[in-house]
């Protein structure tokens, strides 16, 4: 059996203010190569963003604390004229939904923070997209079977994915004591 690694996952990352002043700034996103089917969501400090202006995204949800935004272009977004408070340290969360018809490959995004146009700050991800038989535990360093009930308890954050197990091993993966024994050098 094998196991779609991405269906649904969250990239977080920290939007910062600067350190003496408050300024305004802009969070923009790009995704340039993606198939258009694979849905966001950005969530964000609802009072970071009450006074911004969304480009190729719009406010979906308010909860008391966070607003959430669901991204409606092709190949990019932003959030323009975010008001930043000295030392202001918010996490934001970046929700990614990829559909099963989604061609298998890996995918980038990126997250930008510009202050008057200037490019500040950049992060990006990559994700993978397919089917694979193994999953690794990048904190225990243990490999799995995609369907072994260990691999299902590993964290999105920990998890490798891996069409075979020697690349695996070369990675310094140890073969899970349950679902294959045969790699398991621990015993």
């Amino acid at each position: 059996m094998t196991c779609l690694l991405v269906v649904f996952m969250n990239s977080n990352f920290t939007y910062r203010g600067g350190p003496k002043i408050s300024y305004k700034s802009d969070l923009e996103l790009e995704f340039p190569d993606l198939p258009n089917d694979i849905k966001f969501e950005l969530e964000l400090l609802k009072r970071l963003t009450e006074e911004a202006d969304p480009e190729g995204m719009d406010l979906i949800k308010e909860t008391e604390l966070y607003n959430h935004f669901a991204i409606n272009s092709e190949k990019s977004a932003a959030l323009k004229n975010i008001t930043l408070k000295t030392n202001d340290k918010s996490l934001a969360t970046l929700g990614i939904h990829v559909p099963k018809d989604v061609p298998e490959g890996i995918y980038q995004i990126s997250v930008l923070q510009k202050i008057n146009g200037k490019e500040v700050g950049r992060i990006t991800r990559s994700f993978r997209v397919g089917e694979y038989p193994y999953m690794g535990n990048r904190s225990t360093k243990e490999l799995h079977k995609a369907n072994c009930e260990w691999a299902a308890k590993i964290s999105p954050k920990n998890k490798v994915a891996y069409t075979d197990t020697d690349l695996a091993l070369q990675h310094g993966f140890n073969g899970c004591h349950y679902c294959l024994p045969e790699l398991d050098t621990d015993l």
